[in-house]
């Protein structure tokens, strides 16, 4: 039985609304309950087309409306420091002024520093002895013409992590001078020293050496700790000069850096055209571990971001996070990853962060299923399990029909497959069934509801508005309750919405690609091929227990978990059984690589060969 309108609602009332809402996107809640209450009743008479026809116009208007307010407001108030420091994305910046003050500071900047606009220099949380050596380096900049550019090392607070700050003279077209500050943690990994020992045929002492400057210790803490004299480590140092064409530590550092960035985004293909990507970061919440952040070029040129979670050497695993960006894992979740020696490859798919979008004319599910593949590539993966969230089963799914062996397993955490009928679609609840009806019935509509809905939550916020979507799910409500997962979810969704970065039409394109009707003959390509498990919970506002009752009975190769107090967040709440799935599917994925490995042994012709 499809949607029961609680009353009647005419077309002049949902135009009335979309203007509304455009107007203020705060008001989005009023938007799904006049649109659902309209709509159901159209799709029930088969009258979708005819209303989608009546209003689009209206919804054309309110789109430009939305847009030409939020371009209006968009750092309006702001000053140009300030405007042009929130265009700095992926990586810390902040801007100091002539009084030493922060004058302006980028999401990432307060993200990694925890300190805001207007706090001055001294509360950067750096050790005291560093502290004093950056303030000269900044009054220099900001005092003589000639000191435009420079990199400072610098230790944290309490654990000492190295911050190398680029330090650069900006000045504005009013004139005023600032000294711009881009910066993240750095943390040395050992496949940077091989990377420096190839690129300027340093010997081990060499490179260790140079491991001790980046980490700012001094000629005579170097002498001290490799029990050499000074006179010795200073010779060292010259031959290290001499190998790498500097002239001073301050140059030796910056090329260091540039190494170390090449050796995290390098794209194994042999591409060295990087375009502009940004080093690794660190978020510094206690409630999450810090992130590898990597690159990788495609073979059609786009840039593609992904993270590295739990162990870094450990077994893969693909982890995909549904299209609200979800990118990251609470803490409690990764530290049972690493304890499992598994490397959690979180992609972010096109559109969405820094990876580029899905070309014109492009399918998005199978764009997106490309790009999971080319990061294998780049990773040096050829078979592995993938960890999928709600819809994002389709991707394991056609990656397999791209590259059959490439998917060991499909581990669905609250996995849906697609409508089978209009009343699978009418048990949806609340904003999940208002996006993806609308993207069903009503796709010429859909940039509006998905774009308004986006504005809706940097109006509320995004944990207000995670309470209002999954108001009718208590269980996702109490898993959010944890502050880890709370983390997790805010931070995580950055790569869909910022107040730097919307990904919506990303977003849009995706809500779109699950209704187009060869998505019903995508999952049935995989039977008997990828083993299949799909775990969902009894309370999902996306999956209803009778659509999960009638997906069991068309698609019998699959294997159903059922968890009857879990929503769509199942995985934070039970993430040990979907560990153990993955466990089962590792070796798989090692047999496989092992089987693609091996050379085939060429046949010589018998002798009755003709």
């Amino acid at each position: 039985m499809l949607g029961d309108p609680k009353a009647a609602v005419s077309v002049d009332d949902v135009v009335d609304v979309v203007y509304d809402v455009a107007l203020d996107p705060k008001r989005y809640e009023e938007l799904c309950g006049t649109w659902e209450v309209a709509l159901w009743p159209q799709i029930q008479e088969r009258g979708n087309v005819n209303l989608e026809n009546r209003v689009f116009s209206h919804f054309i208007r309110a789109e430009e409306i939305l847009d030409r307010l939020d371009a209006d407001a968009s750092n309006a108030d702001l000053p140009e420091i300030a405007r042009l420091i929130d265009n700095v994305s992926s990586t810390a910046a902040l801007a100091f002024d002539r009084n030493l003050q922060i004058a302006a500071i980028n999401h990432e900047g307060t993200n990694l520093l925890q300190i805001e606009a207007g706090s001055e220099i001294s509360k950067l949380p750096i050790l005291t002895d560093d502290l004093d050596a950056f303030a000269k380096y900044v009054r220099k900049i900001l005092k003589y013409s000639d000191a435009t550019e420079t990199i400072v090392r610098t230790r944290r607070q309490h654990s000492e992590n190295l911050m190398v700050f680029h330090l650069r003279l900006l000045c504005t077209q009013s004139g005023d001078r600032y000294v711009v500050a881009i910066t993240s943690d750095i943390h040395w990994r050992k496949s940077y020293e091989d990377t420096l020992r190839n690129a300027f045929s340093l010997s081990p002492t060499e490179a260790d050496i140079v491991r001790m400057i980046v980490d700012c210790k001094s000629l005579n803490d170097i002498a001290k700790m490799r029990g050499r004299s000074v006179g010795t480590v200073r010779n060292q140092i010259k031959s290290i000069f001499s190998k790498t064409g500097t002239r001073s530590q301050t140059e030796l550092v910056r090329i260091v850096m540039s190494v170390m960035e090449i050796s995290t985004n390098y794209d194994q293909s042999g591409s060295k055209d990087l375009k502009e990507t940004s080093p690794r970061f660190t978020v510094p919440d206690k409630k999450l571990l810090p992130a590898e952040q990597r690159f990788v070029i495609g073979p059609d040129q786009r840039k593609l971001e992904y993270l590295i979670l739990g162990d870094p050497e450990g077994a893969p695993v693909f982890y995909l996070q549904t299209e609200l960006g979800l990118s990251r894992m609470p803490r409690f979740i990764e530290l049972e990853a690493r304890r499992r020696e598994l490397r959690v490859i979180s992609p972010i798919r096109a559109g969405y962060g820094q990876s580029d979008p899905v070309p014109q004319g492009k399918k998005f599910i199978i764009q997106v299923a490309q790009d999971l593949l080319t990061v294998m590539d780049h990773e040096g993966i050829s078979s592995i399990p993938v960890i999928s969230m709600a819809a994002d089963n389709a991707f394991p799914a056609q990656m397999h029909i791209l590259r059959p062996g490439s998917v060991s397993a499909i581990i669905a955490t609250s996995g849906c497959f697609p409508f089978l009928d209009d009343d699978q679609a009418a048990r949806q609840k609340g904003m999940h069934r208002l996006m993806h009806s609308t993207a069903r019935y009503f796709p010429r509509l859909l940039p509006f509801v998905a774009k308004a809905g986006f504005k809706a939550v940097l109006k509320l916020g995004k944990k207000r508005f995670v309470e209002k979507m999954f108001a009718e799910s208590p269980a996702d409500l109490a898993i959010f309750k944890d502050p880890e997962v709370e983390t997790a979810v805010l931070l995580g969704s950055d790569v869909a919405l910022s107040e730097s970065h919307s990904a919506h039409e990303a977003f849009i394109l995706q809500c779109l690609s699950y209704h187009e009707p060869e998505q019903l003959l995508l999952f049935p390509s995989v039977e008997n091929e990828v083993p299949y498990h799909t775990m969902n919970g009894l309370k999902d506002p996306s999956v209803h227990a009778d659509t999960l009752a009638e997906s069991k009975i068309h698609y019998p190769w699959v294997d159903f978990h059922i968890y009857p107090d879990a929503g769509q967040w199942l995985f934070f709440q039970y993430p040990n059984d979907v560990f153990d799935l993955v466990e089962r599917y590792i070796v798989r994925a090692e047999e496989i690589h092992l089987r693609c490995s091996q050379p085939v042994e060429e046949t010589k012709p018998s002798a009755q060969s003709t």
